[in-house]
């Protein structure tokens, strides 16, 4: 089984769905999706979610 851990308190929204930025002539933004989560894929893991009552507001709603 993997488990993974992670303390969901220092967790920001880009941790869920990546980051955007400019794209070469900076006239649109480009999402730079996060790799973390892949591992979920695999079969038998857990994610396991430390201090989810205290992460910020839009992480809690992202995550439920």
């Amino acid at each position: 089984m993997n488990l993974i851990w992670k303390d969901a308190k220092i967790m920001d929204i880009g941790d869920l769905r990546g980051l955007f930025a400019p794209n070469a002539d900076k006239t649109r933004a480009t999402n730079l999706p996060t790799d973390e989560f892949n591992v979920l894929d695999q079969p038998n893991t857990v994610l396991f979610l430390d201090e989810f009552n205290r992460a910020a507001g839009n992480v809690r709603f992202t995550l439920s």
